[in-house]
């Protein structure tokens, strides 16, 4: 997969080309909704994500619709590695709750973002019943989408470490 940026006459930064094998997309402008909404639930595919969170590096318009449908990011550091939780806001007015990890990805929609929370705190005590918090846990800026991202994170990628608040 390549990522690169082009320009517009006057130089000025007008999106991304994306090519992978045969396909490429070229991303002007802003992402849907719909994009966002995929990309925070963990359903757009990998080659789509990558020119995504390169786009979230220099799009404060994107980043703060992400970050509003984003109602909840945390990462718990467990002996499996990092372990993460969410909480995003549907177009459908549901939440949808999830976790995953190096070993296991699941969750499920809710009516309430109460109820989400509820689950994922429930959850995460019943899969880590031996885990105590450490000043590592915590809230998250933005955390990797899907599981194949936190190989990045243990591997040191620049572009997986940005996304954790120091």
């Amino acid at each position: 997969m390549e990522i690169r940026r082009f320009r517009s006459v006057a130089g000025t930064f007008c999106g991304l080309y994306v090519t992978s094998g045969e396909a490429m997309w070229r991303f002007a402008g802003h992402w849907s909704a719909r994009d966002l909404e995929a990309y925070s639930s963990g359903l757009l595919e990998e080659a789509r994500s990558a020119a995504l969170e390169e786009h979230l590096l220099i799009c404060e318009r994107c980043m703060t619709e992400l970050t509003r449908i984003e109602l909840h990011n945390f990462v718990h550091f467990t002996n499996n590695g990092p372990f993460y939780s969410r909480i995003t806001l549907l177009a459908t007015g549901k939440f949808l709750a999830r976790h995953w990890g190096k070993c296991i990805e699941g969750g499920r929609e809710f009516r309430t973002r109460a109820g989400a929370k509820a689950y994922l705190l429930r959850s995460f005590a019943q899969m880590f019943p031996e885990h105590v918090c450490t000043p590592r846990c915590g809230p998250t800026a933005q955390c990797p989408a899907r599981p194949a991202d936190l190989e990045n994170l243990s591997r040191g990628s620049g572009r997986a470490r940005r996304r954790l608040r120091a």
